[in-house]
């Protein structure tokens, strides 16, 4: 009986962390094949009421990432090389920041996205996990053309 319960308790907990979005022509049986672009594990943290934060990456080159078996937004996506738009989706407490950022991301690596909060605002970047660089601009400061091969 005791198995039974906690079973049940590991299924709903798995239910409520959102899954990976896999973009169309992605194949995923080798790293070598796809970017990685996962939100910064510091910012979130979904059980601290009174620090309640929250991060998803809500759209892919415009297409909606919603998961409907894990009923919610994935925290991690798995693109083709080129250049791709990133939509995130930011929730605390206090309220709601989106972003948008354009970069060209290469097959084989991991992008992190970042956030630094300056005042009212809320400052969204990449960071190459592998080198360590800096990339993405805002979607509107880019003319987005997408060149993956």
């Amino acid at each position: 009986m005791r198995l039974l319960a906690i079973g049940l308790v590991l299924i709903s907990l798995s239910a409520c962390t959102p899954g990976r979005y896999v973009a169309e022509n992605v194949d995923i049986k080798s790293p070598d094949n796809y970017a990685v672009v996962q939100v910064d594990p510091k910012q979130v943290n979904t059980l601290a009421f009174d620090n309640y934060r929250d991060m998803v990456i809500s759209k892919v080159d415009g297409k909606r990432t919603f998961n409907w078996f894990y009923l919610g937004l994935p925290r991690e996506v798995y693109v083709g090389n080129g250049w791709h738009k990133i939509e995130v989706e930011w929730t605390t407490r206090n309220g709601l920041s989106k972003a948008c950022l354009t970069a060209k991301l290469k097959r084989g690596n991991v992008y992190t996205i970042m956030t630094k909060i300056e005042g009212y605002f809320v400052k969204f970047w990449l960071k190459d996990e592998m080198s360590g660089s800096v990339l993405g601009v805002p979607c509107e400061a880019n003319n987005f053309t997408n060149n993956v091969r």
